[in-house]
Parts: C-alpha cells; sequence; structure tokens
C-alpha cells in the first residue's frame, strides 16, 4: 500500500488472494511472496497475521539479519507470549555462523502501582580471539523494578531496585548489539542497588545504595560501593 518514494521500505508482500476475518481479527494470505526491492526472496502458501486493531498477541516477531567482524553473520529469531493482560515475555534466539547461540528471555509485568523488567540471556560456543582462548559460555541477568509507594506521612513515594550481572567482562563489548533489553545497560559499567523517594510539603527524603561494577581494569579495582546515604 505503499507509494514509491524515499520513504518507502525496500521489501513488500504480494498474493494472490487476501482476506480479512473481522471476528479472529486476521488477515489471510494464499500464494504470498516477500519481495525485497522487487526481487522475490520467499514463498508463502498459507500466511496470516493480526490486522492493525490487534494491540497484543502472542506470535512470532520481524527476524533480523546482522552482520559483524568479530561474530560474523546471525539471525534474530523473536516470540512474543502473552500471559495475561499486565504481564508478557519475548522469549529470542540468534544463531551465528561461528556456532555460537544466543538465547535470551525477557520478562515483562505492569501493576497498578509496580512495574518489573528482567532480562536474562545465556551464550554458548564463544570464543575470544586472544591466543590460547578455548569456548565457552557467557551469561546476563538485568532487572528493574520500580514502586510507588504510600505512606502515611508523606504526599508521595517512590522506590527503585535495579541489579545488573554478567559472567564476564567481555560480554557486553562484543554482543552489546545482540542483547535486547528495556533495561539500562552500558558497556562500561554495571550498577545494582535501590532509591527511595519520599515527599511532604515540608521536606523531600531520598536515599538508597549503589555498588559500580567498572567492565576494565583489573578485578580488584572493579567495584566501588555508594554506601547507605540519604
Amino acid at each position: 500500500s505503499c507509494k514509491k518514494n524515499d520513504s518507502c521500505p525496500p521489501w513488500s508482500f504480494k498474493s494472490k488472494e487476501v482476506t480479512h476475518d473481522k471476528i479472529k481479527k486476521n488477515i489471510k494470505y494464499k500464494h504470498a511472496v516477500l519481495n525485497i526491492y522487487d526481487v522475490p526472496v520467499f514463498y508463502f502458501p498459507k500466511f496470516f497475521h493480526p490486522d492493525p486493531t490487534v494491540e497484543r498477541r502472542s506470535g512470532i516477531l520481524r527476524p533480523e539479519q546482522k552482520h559483524s567482524k568479530i561474530l560474523g553473520s546471525s539471525i534474530y529469531l523473536p516470540y512474543f507470549h502473552v500471559i495475561s493482560d499486565n504481564k508478557d515475555l519475548t522469549f529470542s534466539s540468534t544463531l551465528f555462523n561461528k556456532d555460537i547461540y544466543m538465547f535470551q528471555n525477557e520478562y515483562r509485568q505492569v501493576n497498578e502501582n509496580s512495574t518489573l523488567i528482567a532480562n536474562m540471556g545465556y551464550i554458548d560456543g564463544y570464543k575470544s580471539s586472544l591466543e590460547g582462548s578455548s569456548k565457552n559460555s557467557l551469561s546476563h541477568i538485568f532487572a528493574k523494578y520500580d514502586s510507588s509507594i504510600n505512606l502515611n506521612n508523606f504526599l508521595t513515594g517512590g522506590l527503585n531496585i535495579f541489579f545488573e550481572k554478567t559472567s564476564n567482562y567481555t560480554h557486553l563489548r562484543v554482543f552489546d548489539k545482540y542483547i535486547k533489553s528495556l533495561t539500562s545497560k552500558s558497556q562500561k559499567n554495571l550498577a545494582s542497588g535501590f532509591t527511595l523517594n519520599l515527599d511532604r510539603e515540608e521536606y523531600d527524603l531520598s536515599g538508597g545504595m549503589t555498588v559500580y561494577e567498572t567492565l576494565s581494569g583489573s578485578s580488584s579495582d572493579r567495584y566501588q560501593y555508594v554506601f547507605p546515604y540519604y
């Protein structure tokens, strides 16, 4: 449905027959062909997807193909699963042509007064380019919990808990663009801890504790602790 111009995507989807199931809210195709720059690249005898009125539904998301000088070519295959009205998760696998496999699972939950996001990943078969290195496995976890709290003596209140950890300090530098996470992350450092904010008419109170992990330098000088403050 897009006219050819500079903002038009380079792909098109053509089918001999298209039907709209208004009850199931599906758009169905028969003998469909995916074209990229007018070149047919994939044929679907039958294919369907939700119509534009559907906001959330379990199913396969758009795959991605990437290339890295270190890791080679890869294909990213995500699957989105709706658990309930306020919970869902995305399970994804990334396959590299260097016999490296990456699996991720991101869980999301939105409550009336709080939100939770947790991303866990596992990588198998990675070998560093350093001489003498062997293949090993890597893993990571990023989690963030935000909540509003109600205390009798305060007008508003907020609690934030965050946790970031990797099994290898070079993990993020090598796989940064392959990690699909909504939580904050950095190639240079990780942060774990909590913050608390309370407001009154007369004053505001804020406090917390944070542990920073630098992903470079010697292991004995990698951590910085900001103990409970207010």
